[in-house]
């Protein structure tokens, strides 16, 4: 039960605190730090800290208070561990918007399973640099955790280390900012390096073989023409609404806004963190700890219109007369959301739910092992050669802020082009260098036989 406890000082008043216990959504328990003007102001708040401690939430104090923020509320710096200061620093940081939900949850699960149970415990004031760098050799050599999906056991990988880094670098930056430490031990260290992984992905050729395939399939064809056509991301493709599909009637064309992204998000973390949410889906059963939502794509770049013509408009069009029809079969139990892909009774499709549909195809189909995400580098790639590598227009359809991530990770190596680039080296320059021969002599070739008469 949240309790006050007073800080002696070696120079003036002691500090007053609130102490509140909190249950993350691991169930593992931690403690907020609320600092008081002093113990009369502490004995006025404690029923209200008692009462946001039995609803397990964080209390935070009101305004017309004139005290510290919420986030500024901490333990003292003399006696603050590493995970009270990665606990301030993340109430701090959704206090300013700097995480929404899905990251959030990311943060606290990467916090909860290889931070506080290795290094938690340690004062901030004995954290070196020698220490960290100790820390995130060690991390490889223990087990990751393990999924609810569950899957082989694996030791934890560089790429964890490195979010764990993610983590405690601005964290400590923190703690420097707020003048707990002077220094920042994360501030320079080595990292492991992670393997380069490069996305299988299919030629032109493949989508439009995998595409002629799905006839039995409609709706799965037409997400794929749609993922490939308009380079979306997969819960852009699902959160589509037919508001945000504007049909041109004079030129055959049509105009796609991507203005939402489909996601399940942890209902504690959406109002944490304070994300945006344009639409919440209604739970199927009550109690779920997490909803469906149509939220904003990635980044702001990522609002962004698309452009496309006559085959895919028709396929969208024969799509939404086969949802009309699904909508007459299945009458008062069909929910309407205005989705363009749906489940038969107008729920959205998880992506846990299209990506087994897709493998299931791939198998049956038997085409070469690919996600459903590459049909996006895909027409990354088959874009950049039909607008003749024009990269800011693909970086438009993209959603993209720069050209880099095109360039260095969508993009494939086209073979094609390749060969075509050494066929004209050799026509423009190769073919007229003189090659020595075995007696000694320099030919200029067999395809020059003048040019080498002249020279002898």
């Amino acid at each position: 039960m949240a309790s006050i406890r007073k800080v002696k000082l070696k120079k003036g008043p002691p500090k007053v605190y609130i102490i509140q216990s909190y249950k993350d959504e691991a169930g593992i328990t931690h403690q907020s730090w609320i600092q008081c003007a002093d113990e009369a102001e502490a004995k006025e708040l404690l029923d209200d800290v008692r009462a946001a401690e039995r609803e397990n939430r964080i209390y935070e104090k009101p305004q017309a208070l004139n005290t510290p923020l919420p986030y500024a509320a901490v333990a003292p710096e003399d006696v603050m561990t590493v995970r009270e200061l990665v606990e301030a620093y993340r109430v701090h940081h959704m206090h300013i918007g700097g995480w929404e939900a899905h990251t959030a949850g990311n943060v606290i699960n990467i916090t909860t399973h290889y931070i506080y149970p290795f290094i938690g415990g340690v004062p901030i004031k004995k954290v070196t640099p020698y220490f960290l760098q100790q820390f995130y050799n060690d991390l490889p050599n223990h087990d990751a955790v393990r999924s609810h999906k569950g899957g082989e056991a694996a030791k934890i990988s560089a790429r964890t280390v490195r979010e764990v880094h993610k983590i405690l670098r601005p964290a400590f930056r923190f703690a420097v900012q707020q003048g707990f430490l002077s220094h920042n031990p994360a501030a320079e260290l080595e990292l492991p390096k992670m393997e380069k992984y490069e996305r299988a992905q299919w030629s032109d050729e493949e989508v439009l073989n995998a595409i002629n395939k799905c006839e039995d399939d409609p709706e799965l064809l037409t997400m794929m023409s749609m993922m490939f056509g308009c380079t979306l991301r997969t819960g852009e493709m699902l959160g589509l609404t037919w508001d945000c599909i504007e049909f041109d009637e004079d030129c055959n064309g049509a105009t796609v806004y991507i203005k939402n992204e489909l996601a399940r998000l942890n209902i504690e973390m959406i109002k944490l963190t304070g994300t945006k949410i344009n639409f919440q889906f209604p739970p199927m059963q009550a109690g779920n700890r997490t909803v469906q939502v149509l939220k904003l794509p990635k980044t702001d770049r990522s609002i962004r219109e698309v452009y496309i013509r006559d085959t895919l408009v028709q396929l969208l069009r024969d799509h939404k007369e086969i949802q009309q029809l699904n909508k007459k079969e299945y009458a008062e139990v069909y929910q309407d959301f205005g989705l363009v892909f749906c489940q038969k009774n107008g729920r959205p499709i998880s992506d846990e739910m299209i990506t087994k549909r897709f493998k299931r195809f791939i198998k049956n189909a038997t085409l070469r092992k690919v996600d459903l995400y590459s049909l996006r580098h895909s027409g990354a790639t088959a874009k950049m050669a039909a607008s003749g590598n024009d990269l800011k227009a693909v970086q438009g359809d993209m959603g993209h802020s720069t050209p880099d991530m095109l360039m260095n990770v969508y993009l494939a190596t086209v073979n094609k082009a390749r060969r075509k680039v050494a066929e004209q080296l050799e026509t423009i320059m190769f073919s007229k260098i003189k090659r020595p021969q075995k007696d000694g002599k320099s030919d200029a070739g067999n395809n020059q036989p003048e040019q080498k008469k002249q020279t002898e």
